[in-house]
């Protein structure tokens, strides 16, 4: 039977913000568990179209725990700190099997967006009709101003400079409020708590292989401060999120490198936004199970359905396309699309066979073109099994 978890509303203690939980189904599968959820815009499902899945209801789809949703859009380290210090919140971490925390990406991006914002309206202002910031790297620089490659070159170690400044702002106050975050977590130790660290949402641009080696260079020089902010190896948000899993054995899923090489499809690139996209959360989503279902006490890697690689509750042709995608991707040298749970639901030609040590089996055409024929069979009313069609193919 489905319920409805209670809408849960928590004042933060300095009394400025209130973060109010989104009520959603929960189907049966795993029993008496409690997840808390802790974060910002990650968990409320921030910039996502109505008929966008969030990681949250990825992960409601998957369990029967009870989910407890603690998040706001625009939530700081800061405000996930105070929210700590609420009694309903205590109450809830209490009984909590998994804590899980979002937190860091307002810190760094809020300012770090308002100073590109600055800077596009100075372009706007000399005549030049700029819409994003990425427009100066493309081939219509000399649209804005920008003569040649070594006017670029200065260009961009400006704006570095300047953004680069805005990134650092607040990312010390915002380190140590996680540390602190992660210090009373460990209050509740039977609670198995993970951390959504941050990513770059400047990583990639979706052409960068059309552009010129020059104008590529010029981008990165815009792009490596934020990446230095997050995951540097001093002071920065991502370092404070690994001390916390050294100093407590928190589990981390880590955006920052799962994202890598893909900016524009898990984020929003060009448009800048500390959210992530319908297919970011479908990679947090499938993450944070892979996460619990480490644990084998959680249940979750029980609800493992093989060929559904989007956890729609469906195996069909949009399965399939995913994982045509991930082996392009990967074909052609890039990331691929899928994270470590995800690669277990679409490897389905392993289905019913045992890999002897060292060996591996790619995610391919073949495993899609076993997808499509698990739909046809199921469509026809056959209760089709992958280990039958693998077996069936030799």
């Amino acid at each position: 039977m489905k319920k409805i978890t209670k809408i849960l509303t928590a004042v933060l203690t300095a009394g400025v913000t209130a973060l109010t939980a989104v009520p959603f189904q929960v189907s049966a599968v795993e029993k008496n568990s409690n997840i808390v959820l802790l974060g910002d815009g990650v968990f409320s499902g921030a910039g996502l179209s109505q008929n966008d899945r969030s990681c949250v209801e990825i992960l409601d789809s998957m369990t029967d725990a009870e989910i407890h949703n603690f998040s706001s859009d625009t939530a700081t380290t800061a405000d996930v700190l105070a929210l700590l210090d609420d009694a309903d919140v205590q109450s809830s971490l209490a009984s909590a099997d998994v804590i899980i925390v979002s937190v860091g990406m307002q810190d760094v991006f809020v300012p770090y967006i308002a100073e590109v914002d600055t800077i596009i309206q100075e372009y706007r202002d000399n005549g030049y009709e700029l819409e994003h910031l990425t427009d100066l790297f493309d081939k219509y620089m000399y649209d804005y101003g920008i003569g040649s490659l070594d006017e670029l070159d200065v260009v961009a170690s400006q704006i570095s400079g300047r953004i680069a400044t805005a990134a650092r702002s607040k990312r010390n106050d915002a380190s140590a409020n996680l540390e602190s975050i992660g210090e009373k977590l460990s209050a509740y130790p039977n609670a198995k708590v993970m951390y959504v660290n941050c990513f770059n949402i400047m990583d990639t641009l979706s052409n960068v292989a059309d552009l010129t080696s020059r104008r590529q260079d010029a981008y990165n020089v815009i792009k490596r401060p934020v990446g230095s902010v997050l995951n540097s190896d001093k002071i920065n948000l991502n370092s404070a999120i690994r001390n916390n899993a050294s100093n407590y054995g928190s589990t981390i899923i880590d955006t920052f490198n799962g994202f890598a090489g893909m900016a524009y499809e898990y984020g929003y690139l060009p448009v800048l936004t500390p959210n992530p996209s319908r297919i970011g959360h479908e990679w947090i989503g499938l993450e944070i199970l892979s996460g619990i279902a480490e644990d084998e006490n959680s249940g979750v890697m029980g609800t493992l359905k093989m060929g559904d690689v989007n956890c729609d509750g469906n195996i069909d042709a949009a399965d399939a396309a995913k994982v045509l995608v991930h082996s392009a991707n990967k074909g052609g040298g890039s990331v691929g699309y899928f994270g470590t749970y995800a690669e277990k639901i679409a490897n389905v030609s392993t289905a019913g066979k045992t890999l002897s040590e060292g060996e591996t089996d790619e995610i391919d055409a073949i495993d899609a073109a076993f997808i499509l024929q698990y739909a046809a069979l199921q469509g026809s009313g056959e209760a089709p099994d992958f280990a039958e069609i693998v077996k069936q193919s030799n």
